[in-house]
């Protein structure tokens, strides 16, 4: 809860703690151990340690899959990954941008289609990993299936989030991008 609230100071005291109990409680491959190295990798992550955030992450991904896979674990993970891509990329140039994008957008793709297994296209989870990857899309100038993956997400979206909820917002922000891009300035304005 205190990572979801950006409470980074509050997890960066309890977490050494943490991790070390679970891991000597569980086992370094448990999913509760491998859990607390992910919250580890973004409390770095927030202070501005993207490097070492990142190996943490690619750390978890890997014992993960070699011991036991849990999708919601997986997805979280995967989510981080690209967030780690989307900071590196971020003020960068257009061609800097775009060749993070190719990097992170089979990792975009995976947490998409992941989360759309595991909880349903419609999920709240799945729209938003399907938004992230739309974006990296946009990064990456394929603007058609960003187009239609932000529609996407506004149609199932539309009947049961309200006009101002962030998750049609961005989807909204996204498909402008796009279909400025694409030349019609007029339907994003």
């Amino acid at each position: 809860c205190a990572i979801n609230n950006q409470q980074i100071n509050e997890v960066a005291s309890r977490l050494p703690d943490l991790a070390e109990r679970t891991r000597r409680v569980f086992g370094p491959n448990h999913l509760w151990t491998l859990d607390a190295d992910r919250a580890t990798g973004v409390v770095l992550m927030f202070q501005g340690r993207i490097d070492d955030a990142e190996r943490i992450f690619l750390d978890v991904l890997a014992r993960l899959l070699v011991h036991g896979d849990d999708d919601a674990l997986h997805i979280r993970t995967l989510r981080n990954l690209v967030r780690v891509g989307r900071i590196r990329g971020s003020g960068s140039d257009t061609s800097t941008r775009s060749a993070i994008a190719a990097q992170i957008e089979p990792l975009a793709r995976e947490q998409m289609e992941r989360a759309t297994r595991a909880y349903g296209a419609s999920s709240l989870i799945a729209l938003d990993a399907r938004i992230d990857w739309a974006e990296i899309l946009v990064d990456q100038h394929q603007y058609g299936p960003a187009i239609d993956a932000s529609r996407a997400v506004l149609e199932s979206a539309s009947d049961r989030l309200g006009a101002c909820h962030h998750l049609r917002m961005e989807a909204m922000e996204v498909l402008a991008d796009a279909t400025h891009a694409m030349g019609d300035s007029g339907a994003a304005a």
